[in-house]
């Protein structure tokens, strides 16, 4: 998303202006080089992700839909906003804007709260999908298809391109406002959404828990099953959202001060948009850690990168554990 301190001071360029000079000190080449680390990182760790579920077949479960969605959402933060943001760490603002255009940098802007809109709202749509699997098993296969999957992926996007679109009519009228309208329509209607969906999820997880007391027949036990799988589907999410939240947050939430409070400090600042950019690094990483299935498919990826030790590189008990959940894609409910 946009960083609103970044364009603190006019990207027009001033009549004094001698030509772009590089801020030279030893801090900025280190943030340049450790945004150039995040770049690798993400593109390496997101493309593998997709691999992954398009390769395998068993892997192109409807909640998969969304997650390859967030991928594809931070492989565009990667690609378009990271290298942009490392221009700005290595030139001060006006030498940044003069060798990029001030036309380049609006469309960076754009394109920069479209992605990080887009990413929010996928992992909204799984929190929405998890909740229908677990509180509604049974209306959730025949609700949830791949046709639709796509239309709201679909609609997520269109979503994220209004939200983007209204900068600048919303700045032209007051730049608080379109600060206000950003951190509601991107941020607290999503968490909002996310935490009503969890919250629900866990009552029936908490209320099943206690039925289940009282019943033991094999009918029960095999729902029982099923429910404990999506549970910890639900779990797995859980634990991305947190990570998510811990990295956007306090970007948000600064930029949204800084639009009120233009006096804080740029480079403190800075920290969070950090930590928002991390955050394409570690989405994928903790949904190949968490994951069984997907976690054996991208170390299947990733033996074929490395031919000559492929044997070796996936141990017996990756490929039996890979293996042995090729069963599970007769239960559509389950990403684990």
């Amino acid at each position: 998303m946009e960083v609103t301190y970044t364009n603190k001071s006019n990207t027009s360029t001033p009549e004094d202006f001698e030509g772009p000079k590089l801020i030279g000190t030893i801090g900025s080449f280190v943030r340049a080089s450790l945004i150039c680390l995040l770049i690798i990182a993400a593109l390496v760790a997101n493309i593998f992700v997709c691999l992954a579920v398009y390769k395998q077949r068993s892997a192109r479960r409807i909640t998969r839909y969304f997650i390859v969605n967030l991928c594809v959402a931070d492989v565009f933060v990667t690609v378009i906003s990271m290298p942009v943001w490392m221009i700005f760490l290595l030139f001060d603002n006006t030498s940044a804007a003069y060798l990029l255009g001030d036309t380049f940098v609006l469309i960076w802007i754009h394109v920069d709260i479209l992605c990080g809109t887009a990413s929010i709202l996928s992992l909204t749509s799984i929190s929405v999908d998890r909740y229908i699997a677990v509180t509604k098993p049974y209306s959730y296969v025949r609700f949830m298809t791949g046709k639709r999957a796509l239309h709201i992926i679909g609609v997520i996007w269109m979503y994220s391109m209004i939200v983007a679109a209204m900068n600048k009519p919303l700045k032209e009228y007051e730049i608080k406002a379109y600060a206000l309208f950003v951190l509601c329509a991107s941020f607290l209607l999503p968490l909002f959404i996310i935490i009503v969906a969890y919250g629900s999820m866990f009552r029936v997880a908490m209320r099943h828990t206690r039925d289940q007391t009282h019943r033991a027949n094999a009918e029960c036990q095999r729902h029982h099953n099923r429910f404990k799988r999506d549970l910890k589907a639900a779990k797995t999410i859980g634990f991305v959202i947190g990570t998510f939240l811990c990295c956007w947050a306090p970007f948000i939430f600064v930029s949204v001060a800084f639009a009120f409070f233009p006096e804080i400090d740029q480079v403190d600042a800075s920290f969070t948009k950090w930590l928002s950019y991390l955050n394409a690094v570690l989405s994928p990483v903790v949904y190949t850690c968490v994951d069984k299935q997907l976690r054996c498919l991208v170390w299947k990826r990733l033996s074929k990168c490395c031919p000559k030790n492929r044997k070796g590189f996936i141990s017996t008990k990756h490929e039996r554990s890979f293996a042995t959940s090729e069963y599970s894609r007769s239960t559509p409910m389950a990403i684990v």
